[in-house]
């Protein structure tokens, strides 16, 4: 579910539970594991249900989490690779 500021403040629902997030964001978006992915100024981040940042917004884009993980990307930069990461 996404929500665009447009009020003081924004809720998003999640299995039928509202939780506000504050209007110090401009968007709203659950990306699953209990934590909700918002944009300040152009960049994402990420907070936890209780409405505290667990990610400073600084990222181009975050995706939804598959599993414990999600995809988190800054454009146009160069990102280093995990050496235990094998390229194929």
């Amino acid at each position: 579910m996404i929500f665009n500021k447009k009020h003081e403040s924004m809720f998003i629902k999640i299995n039928d539970v509202s939780y506000e997030v504050s209007n110090e964001y401009d968007n709203a978006i659950y990306a699953g594991c209990g934590l909700i992915r918002v944009s300040k100024e152009g960049k994402w981040g990420l907070i936890n249900l209780m409405g505290e940042a667990v990610c400073e917004a600084k990222y181009d884009i975050i995706r939804k989490f598959d599993g414990p993980y999600a995809m988190v990307g800054i454009l146009n930069q160069e990102v280093p690779i995990s050496e235990n990461v094998k390229a194929s």
